[in-house]
């Protein structure tokens, strides 16, 4: 039931992670996106119990040393830094319509209105690849049809998965 095989995600952007991708966590998404369908979204923000996630991904991950048999991406990258920023619309600013007897202007260094510049890496990759072992044919089609996007700021453009691709292979290397 089990097979050994590398699972490759063709990177159409740069990817914007902070650390190693391990591919457990990113099925482990696949699957709730798979169970709650469009609730996914509208959800609280609650993840699973460890009895829960365990009890879903040990039907398509196998388990060794007390961890999944998935690795992390491997690639050859280049980072870079690039920043993203908020900024208050000012163009708009005579649409605010001001209530009470406190000063009209709005705080641009403190609260909701705060302004932001933060630098992010980004790691300029055309390949992530992991080894697996694990039910092939129900990670690909979880991987094909609910992963779009690796990494952070995905809203961005960052991260972008043109294809994924799925190569059986003899050993077990995943962990």
């Amino acid at each position: 039931m089990f097979k050994n095989f590398k699972v490759i995600a063709h990177l159409g952007s740069p990817l914007c992670a902070i650390d190693d991708i391990i591919l457990d966590s990113v099925i482990s998404a696949a699957m709730c996106k798979d169970l709650l369908k469009d609730d996914y979204y509208f959800g609280s923000n609650k993840y699973g119990t460890k009895e829960q996630i365990d009890s879903m991904l040990s039907t398509i991950l196998d388990k060794q040393y007390g961890v999944y048999c998935t690795s992390y991406g491997f690639g050859n990258d280049r980072e870079t830094i690039s920043s993203w920023s908020k900024r208050f619309d000012v163009k708009n600013d005579d649409l605010i319509k001001f209530t009470g007897k406190a000063k009209h202007r709005v705080d641009l260094g403190a609260g909701y209105f705060k302004n932001y510049h933060i630098p992010i890496v980004l790691k300029s990759v055309k390949t992530l690849t992991f080894y697996v072992r694990g039910d092939m044919e129900r990670i690909k089609y979880l991987l094909e049809n609910y992963i779009f996007y690796l990494g952070k700021k995905p809203s961005q453009g960052y991260g972008e998965i043109r294809y994924w691709e799925f190569e059986e292979i003899k050993d077990n290397i995943s962990v």
